[in-house]
């Protein structure tokens, strides 16, 4: 089954999705920290927002509202479904993403709590 746009979430909400991180684990790669999301886990995140158990999550992605790379948590407290395709979907969001992790990570020009203020408060802004 597709995506339903008038069911698809394009951001995570406060109350379902609040986010959870350490920020002691920001910058470990995935290979030092890989990722943990259950099928039981996305069954149950998906049931939050309102998405069919028949959903098909090859349509998008369970992404981390807190950055994995910041050292968001794989709880359903901080992943929501986010949709692929849109403006503002998850093929353009990780490109911010990879955007704020080379400036915080790589490049050291940006500390972590300025790249946790555009992820939350304004990543979209840094799109064309």
């Amino acid at each position: 089954m597709s995506i339903n746009p008038a069911v698809s979430a394009r951001f995570p909400t406060s109350n379902q999705t609040p986010g959870e991180m350490d920020a002691s684990l920001a910058c470990v790669s995935n290979t030092d920290r890989p990722r943990s999301v259950t099928n039981a886990k996305k069954n149950a995140i998906l049931a939050t927002y309102g998405y069919p158990a028949s959903t098909e999550k090859s349509s998008g992605e369970f992404d981390h509202w807190f950055l994995h790379w910041m050292g968001g948590s794989d709880t359903a407290k901080n992943i929501w479904f986010e949709p692929h395709t849109g403006k503002f979907g998850s093929v353009a969001k990780d490109k911010v993403e990879l955007l704020l992790r080379r400036k915080v990570c790589v490049n050291k020009t940006m500390s972590l709590d300025q790249a946790k203020a555009i992820n939350l408060n304004g990543w979209t802004k840094l799109l064309p």
